[in-house]
């Protein structure tokens, strides 16, 4: 069960996916980290870069100075893995993925799914992220 510890208590949290725009989910979560003062360390992480919120943003999860207990993803399906793989690297302990665009926008997000599913890159995540105890809750899940 400790295992679970840094998803339903994280000292720190990623936003990647952090945006400036209210219409967009990064925007309201950051907001909502902000706000209602999350006790830990806040970490954005957005492209755009600059500040959000009062917060430095960081161009990606590499570029976060200190630890990550929870990585929130709300990017697009196209770069999951590849973040994903910058998670495991910079040792982040769980993950969620909140991104949407796979099997419930059609044949296109569909395929990505099964191409996602079947990529060299995920089974290589996986198997990381099992020996470094990386917990992933996927979309749908």
């Amino acid at each position: 069960m400790s295992d679970l510890v840094p998803l339903f208590q994280p000292k720190s949290v990623a936003l990647i996916g952090a945006s400036s725009n209210s219409k967009k989910y990064g925007y309201w979560t950051a907001k909502s980290l902000v706000e209602n003062k999350f006790e830990g360390d806040i970490y954005l992480v957005s492209r755009s870069g600059g500040e959000l919120f009062g917060h430095t943003t960081y161009p990606d999860i590499l570029s976060v100075p200190g630890d990550v207990d929870l990585a929130i993803l709300a990017i697009a399906p196209k770069f999951i893995l590849p973040v994903m793989e910058q998670c495991v690297e910079k040792g982040v302990k769980c993950a969620i993925v909140v991104s949407t665009g796979f099997g419930e926008v059609g044949p296109e997000g569909k395929n990505l799914n099964a191409r996602c599913s079947k990529s060299p890159v995920r089974v290589t995540c996986v198997c990381r992220v099992r020996t470094a105890w990386v917990r992933t809750v996927p979309p749908r899940a």
